[in-house]
């Protein structure tokens, strides 16, 4: 009967899907059909339900059950293609409204009953607070998103040229209802914007367009993790006691040890930690693991995880294929793809003639499935087949395409203004200006035709200025048109249309079209008047010599003339500034281009190379580096010694050795020695390369509050500009028409005084320009950019971290890792109670210590290793013993007697007793058992006599408890210092060395413990790290210390650097730091760098903080900071903390961060000045305020010009930061 079975898939689309709790219901109510499916998998992006089922069960039953739990299916496997939720959507408004209306209450009433989301919302809220909820709650989730409740999208737009535009955009789509966020980059002609839902993508591409813009929708993209078919869960637990990185550490290494447990996240800022785990049933192993290692555990929960490792090592291609000429050459390809089964998933259906785009998505095994071996074997089926793979284009290249188009149109409108400029030169402007009356030339263009007073001359220049206006400056006209259309749109606010409106496109629209539509007037007034004489417009010389005349002159008072011109300037300036813009975009194609197209793949079997496209590299493939060559993908080396030039990543221009082992990165190059192997172990997109690039991206997209300025300012210049013009033109108007101006000002022959005042109010509109405003910061910041990713500094804040990077008055420093190197601390002084307890103390030392992660921990055992090859050299020199006796004296074989003077110390009527109490330890191989781990302060362990079997069987004068661990902890635990001992404590401290006691006692003594070992450990200083400080303080910026080591060790440290001892806070907690920075923020002076208006601080008088951290048991308070900058290697790219990410260890990448900073601040407001200066000269005199000392003004075309010059100028001035090298420090 199963033998028969006939199974079928249809896919129903289901609105109210929404939640963990629907899918889950869903599976439950399609089990209970009869027969129940055999699969069934629900997509809550999608909205749908692909259920796998006998033939038996209809469609409609499907359906009908689905329906009845309270589910509005839509469609069956027919209209699968359909997947627009809007039509979904659209299918439920169909019934009348009483019907549809009943239909909907008893759908959601059934609903309920089966989604615990929405139950959960309908719940009062006492009847939920009463519920007893589980400890572990397990959710099985089959879903393709997990909450996906929002969207990213990505937009490239065309046409912006100034802050308007993009204030214009950013208000246009957030009328939209349901988007959350937006944000505009002008230069990288690109928006993002964050969506509740996937279709609203295609309404704000709409309404981009609606306001005159050119825009294509570049992605849509759920904010969260995919899914994927391996089962894994994901346990989340609150862990109490962690309190910096070493505590991190340790429970990372233990879980390390776990095989069932995949990944382990652990953070300290929340106290909590993820696991993904691969058997749901450990779930007490990970309770037991955390607790055996000294913390506390709470609060855990399980669910079943659909983003496992499997998602991740998971890779998504796109291969074009041609060569196909007929029904049965797709059908070959289907067939080839078949045989891969459920290794490989095509997303784009069965290949034919018509879609021959194969988007796939398979896990890499090398080497069964593999892009190489798919590609082989589809080019096996016939050598007329050709396949190639297609990268979809990335934001910066669409940005790339629109821009070019831009320029293009541009390009085109230009050419065209200047071919009808030249004419219009020469008819307008030599023989109607310059030729004498008498010029024959002159008389041909002046002489009337057609109509009136109407000169050849002027009927040329109509028709001349008639194309371009309507052909050339049809550019801005259009744009200027959309944005008034959308600000009359229903619920614009009524004062931001008469307040704020328009943008550059809308001043150069009405500065051409004043000047047209006016010529145009004063052409129809002298058509309509008669023609004077030829003897009345004869001159008297020309009357007395005879000459006959041609006929009468017709005026030429139009501005025709100026129009072309106008445009012609506009055209070119908007061009130049397009092309400008166009170079401060590269940092991120310069990044791009660092990676290879090529790589060296080497067959492990033969050891042969073969040269193949960077595309078909596979995660686990080896490749082989040559010199000069440089890594195509991230990796480990595996055989070869080499060095690398890592300054295009790092900045740091010496060459790093690479040994087998070690982290190899794309973008580096091979600089030196043999060939090295390397196994890749990144794919495209998840390279430190890449990671870069899009922090970069992401920086250049953040804003600086100054720009904001700039924004207010820009939002309010159209409207102002437009009331200047207004008032320049009634003013010259009344002074003229009431004759306070000569006559001799009137120079035209018609139009009379309100012609002559337009022209002032022309060059207005025409040299008012708010692009340069505009343009001031965000190409300077973009610059900025490119050039501190240069120098291997990543501006995660973009614009905002610039701005108070400028403005920096404290700069914080943590002590391990930051001002010393942060490696492995080394023993550099000891002291025991006696000589004789050295090899015990040691080996106590040794056992308390071996299962701990601190840094001081592998200090000790490193020192306890080194101790013991001291011991065993010297006694195998000596040459004395017999291989018996020498296997006596091995640490762990031989039975160890030592005499232990315990000093006790007790006060009585105030005065101090000592008293020696000798009793003997038998000590073989020393055990330490129930050892228990302290957090922040250290361990406690019990050491008995390895002859006895277990702890039990030992007597108990044979058991000491022992304790090692910080000062406190003795403290705690009133283990009691001698003299001498808090003498060489204190001298260590100061010194700035890390202090760690060993004290002992007895188990049957109630007495304290006694000290019987101290260890001094020190973390060496970078050696740049005083010079660093000297620097920041001649810049006039004070410089604290921040640590969570003792008082006198962080002021030792400080010491040593130069940092004053009393701008050091120590002993203070990853959380406590946060509180520190906030009060040094209140608290710490103002630099004067930092008032001004134009640092956006004028309001409020408080210190800019930068803190400089390792980016991990540091991240409250870089997060807390003005400016937070992390140290570290690639790993901490992603660090969400810091503002700033130095790729190089190395402390003068600071001042190199600060000079930069300082740089691109100061070309902002210098921009804002020029910018600013340019209009606020410019404008006046376009008005007409010198024109009474010499009769001089600016003439519309000339305006043109200079205001192209403006936004000119100002993007020139920001590409001139490229040209700075940071400074060579030398300490």
């Amino acid at each position: 009967m199963e033998d028969n079975l006939v199974l079928v898939s249809d896919v129903v689309h289901v609105r109210n899907i929404h939640c963990a709790s629907c899918v889950k219901a869903i599976s439950s109510i399609l089990n209970s059909l009869s027969p129940p499916p055999v699969k069934v998998e629900s997509s809550i992006v999608n909205k749908t339900v692909c259920v796998t089922h006998s033939d038996v069960v209809t469609r409609t039953a499907i359906r009908s059950a689905l329906r009845h739990g309270g589910f509005e299916p839509v469609s069956s496997a027919e209209d699968a293609k359909h997947t627009d939720i809007s039509l979904v959507n659209a299918a439920f408004s169909s019934k009348p409204f009483p019907f549809n209306l009943a239909a909907n209450w008893y759908r959601r009433r059934h609903h309920r009953k089966y989604c615990d989301a929405c139950h959960s919302d309908h719940e009062p809220l006492f009847r939920r607070q009463k519920k007893n909820t589980d400890s572990v709650a397990m959710t099985s989730v089959s879903s393709e998103e997990e909450q996906a409740t929002e969207y990213r999208a990505l937009f490239s737009v065309g046409g912006m040229s100034c802050a308007s535009c993009s204030n214009a955009i950013t208000a246009a789509v957030k009328e939209i209802p349901g988007v959350l966020d937006i944000s505009v980059d002008l230069l990288g002609n690109s928006a993002s914007a964050v969506l509740v839902r996937q279709n609203l993508a295609d309404e704000v591409r709409q309404a981009m367009d609606d306001i005159g813009y050119d825009c294509e929708v570049v992605e849509v993209l759920p904010v969260g993790r995919p899914s994927s078919d391996e089962q894994t869960w994901k346990i989340t637990a609150m862990i109490g006691g962690m309190t910096c990185a070493a505590c991190v550490s340790a429970l990372n290494e233990a879980f390390k040890q776990l095989d069932f447990v995949q990944e382990a996240n652990i953070t300290l800022l929340t106290n909590s930690g993820t696991f993904i785990v691969n058997d749901p049933s450990k779930l007490d192993m990970i309770r037991d693991t955390i607790e055996d290692i000294g913390y506390e555990c709470s609060d855990i929960t399980i669910v079943e995880d659909r983003s496992s490792v499997l998602t991740k090592r998971s890779r998504t291609v796109m291969i074009r294929a041609d060569g196909m000429f007929c029904d049965q050459c797709p059908r070959r390809i289907n067939k080839v793809l078949q045989e891969y089964g459920k290794s490989v998933e095509i997303h784009s259906g069965e290949v034919t003639l018509d879609n021959n785009i194969i988007r796939l998505s398979y896990v890499p095994s090398i080497p069964s499935v593999t892009l190489r071996r798919i590609i082989e074997d589809l080019s096996s089926l016939s050598s007329q087949f050709t396949f190639t793979i297609i990268h979809p284009p990335t934001l910066e290249e669409r940005a790339q395409q629109i821009a070019l188009r831009e320029r293009r149109r541009l390009v085109f409108r230009m050419v065209l203004s200047i071919s009808v400029a030249i004419p219009t030169f020469i008819l307008g402007i030599v023989m109607m200006m310059i030729l004498p009356n008498s010029n024959y030339y002159h008389q041909y263009v002046m002489e009337p035709m057609w109509a009136g007073r109407v000169g050849r001359g002027i009927w040329a220049l109509f028709f001349l200025s008639t194309v371009v206006y309507f052909f050339a400056a049809d550019i801005f006209h259009v744009k200027a048109i959309n944005e008034i259309r959308s600000l009359w749109k229903p619920g614009v606010p009524f004062t931001r249309r008469l307040l704020r409106f328009g943008s550059m496109n809308l001043l150069m629209s009405l500065g051409t079209s004043i000047a047209y539509f006016a010529s145009i007037a004063l052409l129809a007034l002298e058509a309509a008047s008669k023609p004077e004489s030829s003897s009345k417009s004869m001159s008297p010389s020309e009357s007395s010599s005879g000459s006959a005349p041609m006929g009468s002159e017709g005026y030429s008072t139009t501005y025709f003339d100026s129009v072309v011109f106008l445009t012609m300037f506009l055209l070119v300036g908007r061009l130049l500034e397009a092309y400008s813009k166009s170079k401060t975009a590269s940092a991120i194609s310069l990044l791009t281009n660092l990676r290879p197209r090529t790589a060296l793949l080497v067959e492990p079997a033969t050891d042969k190379t073969e040269e193949i496209g960077i595309d078909f590299l596979e995660t686990g493939d080896t490749v082989r580096v040559l010199s000069g060559m440089s890594p195509p993908a991230d990796g480990v080396v595996i055989s070869g010694i080499a060095e690398f030039n890592e300054a295009a990543l790092t900045g740091e221009s010496l060459p790093v050795d690479k040994h087998p082992g070690d982290k190899l990165f794309a973008g580096t190059s091979h600089s030196g020695g043999a060939a090295i192997s390397m196994r890749v172990e990144s794919q495209e997109g998840d390279s430190m390369l890449d990671q870069i690039t899009n922090i970069v991206r992401q920086g250049q997209m953040k804003r600086a509050p100054i720009e904001r300025i700039a924004d207010v300012w820009t939002g309010y210049f159209v409207p102002s500009v437009t009331l200047i013009a207004t008032i320049t033109f009634v003013l010259w108007l009344g002074l003229g028409e009431g004759g306070a101006l000569p006559e001799h000002y009137l120079d035209i022959d018609i139009g009379g005084w309100p012609v002559w005042s337009l022209e002032f109010a022309i060059s207005v509109f025409v040299v008012a320009c708010p692009c340069g405003i505009g343009l001031a910061a965000p190409t300077a910041m973009f610059v900025g950019t490119g050039i501190a990713a240069k120098y291997g500094i990543l501006p995660r804040g973009g614009g905002e971290a610039f701005q108070e990077g400028a403005q920096v008055d404290v700069v914080v420093f943590d002590k391990t890792g930051t001002l010393t190197e942060g490696g492995a601390p080394k023993i550099t002084d000891t002291m025991y109670l006696l000589e004789e307890c050295k090899p015990v103390a040691i080996q106590i030392a040794r056992d308390l210590e071996l299962n701990s992660t601190h840094p001081l921990a592998k200090a000790i055992l490193d020192y306890a290793e080194r101790e013991n090859d001291v011991n065993d050299s010297s006694e195998r020199s000596s040459g004395n013993m017999s291989e018996s006796e020498t296997e006596k004296v091995e640490l762990d074989e031989k039975m160890v007697e030592a005499n232990i003077n315990l000093r006790m110390q007790s006060t009585l009527a105030g005065a101090q007793s000592k008293e020696k109490l000798n009793y003997r330890v038998r000590l073989g191989p020393v055990k330490v058992a129930d050892i228990t781990e302290i957090a922040g302060r250290g361990l406690k362990g019990r050491v008995v006599n390895s002859s006895a079997m277990t702890v039990t069987e030992t007597r108990d004068d044979d058991i000491l408890e022992a304790i090692i661990g910080n000062e406190k902890w003795m403290a705690e635990n009133g283990a009691l210092l001698t003299e001498d001992e808090s003498e060489a404590m204190r001298s260590w401290k100061e010194e700035g060395k890390s202090v760690i006691l060993l004290a002992v006692r007895r188990s049957t003594d109630a007495e304290k413990f006694t000290v019987l070992a101290l260890f001094a450990a020190a973390d060496p200083l970078r050696p740049e790290a005083k010079y660093v400080i000297e620097q920041l303080h001649k810049r006039n910026i004070q410089t604290w210390m921040i640590s969570g080591d003792n008082e006198i060790t962080a002021k030792a440290v400080a010491r040593q650097v130069g940092i004053d001892a009393g701008h050091v806070i120590a002993g203070v907690l990853p959380q406590e730091k946060a509180d520190k920075i906030s009060w040094l923020q209140k608290t710490a002076s103002v630099g004067l760098h930092s008032r001004g208006l134009l640092s956006g601080r004028y309001k409020k008088e408080r210190s800019i903080v930068a803190m400089v951290g390792d980016g991990i048991n540091d991240a409250p308070p870089l997060t807390a900071a003005d400016v937070g900058i992390a140290i570290g290697s690639g790993s901490e790219i992603a660090l969400s903390s810091a503002k700033f990410v130095l790729m190089s260890s190395q402390l003068t990448q600071i001042l190199t961060l600060l000079d930069i900073s300082s740089l691109v601040f100061r070309r902002v407001k210098f921009n804002f000045l020029w910018a600013g200066i340019y209009n606020m000269i410019g404008v006046p005199i376009a008005a007409g305020v010198i024109y009474p000392a010499n009769h001089a003004r600016l003439a519309p075309a000339w305006a043109s010009l200079a205001m192209a010059l403006s936004s000119v100028s100002v993007v020139c001035s920001s590409l001139a930061l490229k040209l700075y090298r940071p400074r060579k420090y030398k300490f």
